[in-house]
């Protein structure tokens, strides 16, 4: 089997939900994940999807424990790539032979702790290099699948040249809209024009003292962060060196003491006499151990004060982000706020010009706007005519994929539809057009629109198919299915089993399923089991091959591991697996 470009090599959880302490050796290829309803299956995914950048919550942390951990080990064959070159080199991880270890840690008091290589980061970061080497497809994702949002995406971001030309239009319309405020204020104003510019001179003046800079607020947070965390790291390994060094009661003080009072007995004795090489020994590499702790914690120091400044600078920027917050659009989220201060204050200049030209430079930006408004039209127009092209693709994709899933009768198409545009407030950021995925499941009916009708179990057919029709051999990275096989069973199951297995060739596969036709044909397989006590539910995670497999092959069938007809079954679907 090829080597995947890029993997998941190790996935370690402590105290996770049920799963108490568990580490899963991942191979290349096709990984399944099977278990008994509530063993845990989904806290693999759950851990992955917190390296991924999904909301911490405490809520997940294992009962009567205090913190929850999870890590990752990812490899890739292609360091050099562009992406995780640009990565590494602004972050500069630790990596051994292409793999670098993600890990966070999230505790009841809310504080987040995150590394990347073995180095203090931020939850940012971490989901930074976790997005480059896996995409999750949840359960949630056939439900989107009925978003229209969530529909043009599918079109447009499944060919490079669609996708940058509908990135360019959005820009090109966002700098039209600019505009129509523009001209809409300048006709507001020009009434009272002399308090008006007193306004824009007063922001103007704030704004050049504040300096606002782009992505500054999310600097200083992840800075923060770290501080925090350097400050937790410093506390501990004081803590730890004082216990080593304390003259009268540290560790080194007690370990040299015990060799000098057996010294001189130590050569009367062969019992003794090792005793004291092993004390000797022990002494050594508490020495050594005392170095590390020492050596990293002088690392760790920050500039005198950092912290401080950089809480003052964060209190100052937000102060000034409250006080103009009525100069950008309602919902923005604190940085996008930063930028479109910015970029109202860059233009500042502009606006105080449009103040002093009165009626014609109000001419002169009406004259700009109708320009932008046709050459906007006449991309948009262009990007109508690539969608078709594109979802004609898509169409062929797709429906060739429903053939393989038991769906041969199905109908699937991607209607488009023109939104009548009259003047530049009405032309729409993604461009002219409506779409809508439609569906039908047989060809002797019309197809409808996918909230009209479909059914769950023809739903996520439709999901897998779009998925593995639009996977591209340049995204190179790992796909984790979260139960894409729901509402599917029998042969379908079996195809969808054999399909994933063919896409697992040239990349590696996670999925996690209940259905033994899709198990077998994975190269490696693994199994959540959980026992229970008075207490507390334990999950644990274990790779299974031989009689073991198929027992569990045979549990999925009937629920019972010793059914001896299920074990048939169970060893018949594994060697017709193997055979193909």
């Amino acid at each position: 089997m090829a080597s995947n470009k890029r993997s998941i090599r190790e996935i370690s959880i402590a105290n996770l939900g049920v799963i108490e302490s568990a580490t899963l050796e991942l191979g290349n290829g096709f990984n399944v994940l099977t278990g008994e309803t509530g063993a845990g299956k989904t806290m693999i995914l759950t851990a992955l999807g917190l390296l991924a950048g999904e909301k911490a919550d405490s809520d997940f942390i294992r009962a009567g424990a205090e913190k929850l951990s999870v890590a990752c080990i990812v490899h890739t064959d292609e360091i050099d790539a562009e992406t995780i070159a640009e990565l590494v080199s602004e972050h500069e991880p630790a990596v051994d032979d292409g793999e670098i270890v993600l890990a966070r840690s999230v505790s009841r008091d809310g504080k987040n702790r995150a590394q990347v290589g073995g180095s203090l980061s931020t939850a940012g970061t971490v989901s930074k290099f976790a997005n480059e080497f896996y995409s999750i497809h949840g359960q949630g994702s056939n439900q989107k699948l009925l978003s229209p949002t969530y529909q043009r995406r599918v079109v447009d971001l499944s060919d490079d040249q669609l996708a940058l030309r509908t990135a360019e239009f959005r820009v090109k319309v966002s700098e039209l809209r600019e505009r129509l405020k523009q001209i809409a204020e300048l006709r507001k104003s020009s009434g009272d024009r002399e308090a008006n510019k007193a306004k824009l001179l007063a922001f103007q003046k704030e704004w050049q003292r504040i300096s606002l800079k782009t992505g500054e607020l999310e600097s200083i947070n992840e800075r923060i962060e770290q501080l925090d965390s350097v400050q937790e790291w410093q506390s501990a390994l004081a803590g730890a060196l004082a216990a080593l060094d304390d003259e009268e009661r540290g560790g080194l003080s007690s370990i040299s003491n015990a060799i000098r009072s057996l010294n001189p007995i130590s050569g009367s004795s062969e019992v003794l006499r090792l005793i004291s090489e092993r004390l000797s020994v022990s002494k050594n590499e508490l020495s050594d151990l005392r170095n590390e702790m020492s050596k990293l914690l002088g690392n760790l120091e920050s500039e005198p004060g950092e912290l401080d400044k950089l809480r003052e600078r964060k209190a100052a920027l937000l102060g000034f982000l409250k006080k103009n917050s009525h100069l950008a659009d309602a919902g923005l989220d604190e940085e996008e706020t930063i930028q479109r201060l910015i970029e109202y204050g860059l233009s500042i200049e502009g606006l105080l010009a449009d103040l002093e030209g009165g009626d014609e430079r109000l001419a002169e930006i009406e004259a700009e706007i109708a320009t932008s408004f046709q050459l906007s039209m006449e991309s948009a127009d262009e990007i109508s005519k690539l969608r078709k092209i594109v979802s004609q693709q898509i169409e062929n994709a797709v429906t060739k994929e429903l053939e393989g899933l038991g769906l041969g009768g199905a109908a699937f198409s991607i209607d488009l539809s023109l939104i009548q545009v009259n003047s530049p407030d009405d032309l729409p950021l993604d461009g002219l057009d409506e779409i809508v995925f439609k569906f039908a499941s047989h060809q002797s009916v019309s197809p409808l629109p996918l909230n009209k009708g479909i059914s769950g179990g023809e739903l996520s057919r439709l999901m897998l198919a779009i998925e593995l029709a639009l996977v591209s051999d340049r995204n190179p990275s790992a796909i984790i299915f979260d139960e894409v096989d729901a509402g599917i069973g029998g042969e379908t199951a079996n195809v969808v089993g054999a399909r994933i297995a063919k896409l697992a060739k040239s990349r590696q596969i996670i999925v996690v399923t209940h259905l033994p036709q899709v198990a077998v044909w994975a190269d490696n397989h693994f199994v959540i089991t959980k026992s229970a006590n008075q207490e507390f539910v334990h999950s644990s995670v274990g790779k299974v091959s031989g009689d073991e497999r198929e027992k569990e092959v045979a549990r999925m069938l009937s629920g019972e591991v010793e059914n001896a007809a299920a074990l048939l079954h169970a060893r018949s679907l594994l060697e017709h697996a193997r055979s193909e």
